[in-house]
């Protein structure tokens, strides 16, 4: 049995990570899906998707490449004050491109509890580091 027991207000910003003001970086959303991206190594890719609270869906990495790509921080945003509880969440992933090269950024929207096979969604950007 858990329990969790919440002493602040969630995170809703990427408030924890102490980047250079100077470095550059960059906000994929949704609508970035399919897309091909040019990054430098170095660089901050922030990748914001929507979640509907309440319903046990959630974004997932979907393999991601540590060899390019290190994840630095998460964060949750409840988007709208009128609807609390069940209301739209804004997930946000903060990746540094650590390492030249090709890859694949992939996310899949599922409950945990029945697994990835059963996606509903899927976001996927193609990366070239350089």
């Amino acid at each position: 049995m858990s329990f969790f027991i919440f002493t602040e207000a969630p995170l809703t910003a990427m408030e924890h990570y102490n980047a250079d003001d100077n470095m550059k970086s960059r906000t994929v959303t949704l609508a970035d899906d399919g897309s091909e991206i040019d990054v430098a190594a170095g660089e901050l890719l922030k990748v914001e998707l929507v979640v509907q609270g309440g319903t046990g869906y959630d974004w997932h990495n979907d393999g991601l490449d540590r060899d390019h790509l290190e994840l630095v921080e998460t964060a949750t945003e409840q988007i709208s004050d009128k609807r609390p509880a069940g209301g739209p969440v804004k997930k946000t992933w903060l990746f540094k491109a650590v390492a030249s090269g090709g890859t694949e950024l992939n996310m899949a929207y599922y409950r945990v509890w029945e697994g990835n096979g059963s996606s509903s969604k899927r976001f996927k950007i193609k990366l070239n580091i350089h």
